[in-house]
Order: C-alpha cells, then sequence, then structure tokens
C-alpha cells in the first residue's frame, strides 16, 4: 500500500516570478511562463541540495506552514 503523504500547493504570480528570474539574471521567455504553469510542479527535497541540513531546514518550515494554517483554519470553523 502507498504511504499517503501531505500536499502543499504553492502559486506566484507571474510578476513574481519575473522578479525571481531577474534577481537570478535569467531571463522568463513567454514560453518558460507557460511551460512552469502548464501544470503542477513536483519537487523532491532529497534533490533540492546535497547540504542534509538545508533539506531538514526546508522541510521543517514547509511542514510548519502547513500544520498552522490547518490549525488556523480549523480554529475559524
Amino acid at each position: 500500500m502507498e504511504e499517503k503523504k501531505l500536499k502543499l500547493q504553492f502559486e506566484f504570480s507571474e510578476s513574481e516570478v519575473k522578479g525571481v528570474s531577474f534577481l537570478l539574471d535569467e531571463e522568463l521567455s513567454p514560453e518558460d511562463w507557460n511551460g512552469i504553469t502548464e501544470k503542477p510542479i513536483a519537487i523532491k527535497f532529497s534533490e533540492l541540495s546535497d547540504d542534509e541540513s538545508k533539506r531538514k531546514q526546508v522541510t521543517i518550515i514547509l511542514i510548519t506552514l502547513a500544520l498552522r494554517l490547518y490549525k488556523e483554519n480549523e480554529d475559524n470553523k
């Protein structure tokens, strides 16, 4: 049986993505924008960095965010 997993969804506007692209000194073409918005992008944290400590930090931050948002939504019902 496949293990259930927590799934998070993030949305960024085109202007936000263009801003980050500019900071990275990379061009975001219309084709690139269409490609990255075509379908969700799966992020495998094991492939993000060779530094296990950094991977754990990102994982902790995202799970904490998910838990807090869930609790806030539950409290507001």
